[in-house]
């Protein structure tokens, strides 16, 4: 996924520390693929909620590409959206939704990560 598409950026095994644990805003997580028709439909909705939602950083892992990420996640269905502070996975769906519908979800996981951990 290009980063001329919203405010995404393509994370891989060797970007995922830096991109995600150390990140200091929530990330969102789009685990996708080429080959994948509902993957392809999400694709700009995925995009317009990065341009949307500042508060969150907005990452996409082509499965194919990077297996281990998606094995570390137990991803069995895309297109698939994880959610995560630091180390954390805050919230997970698996596929589409409409525009609308999309940016609700993904903003209350966003103020979900946003919120202190309870002991």
């Amino acid at each position: 996924m290009e980063n001329s598409h919203g405010k995404v950026t393509a994370l891989t095994a060797a970007t995922f520390e830096e991109l995600v644990i150390n990140s200091d805003k929530p990330v969102v997580i789009d685990f996708w693929a080429e080959w994948c028709g509902p993957c392809r439909q999400m694709k700009p909705t995925f995009a317009s909620a990065s341009e949307q939602i500042e508060d969150a950083v907005f990452l996409a892992v082509n499965v194919d590409e990077e297996p281990k990420i998606s094995e570390a996640f137990g991803i069995r269905s895309i297109p698939t959206f994880v959610t995560m502070k630091g180390n954390r996975v805050v919230d997970a769906f698996a596929g589409g939704a409409s525009p609308a519908e999309f940016v609700k979800k993904i903003q209350a996981a966003v103020e979900k990560a946003k919120a202190p951990v309870e002991a």
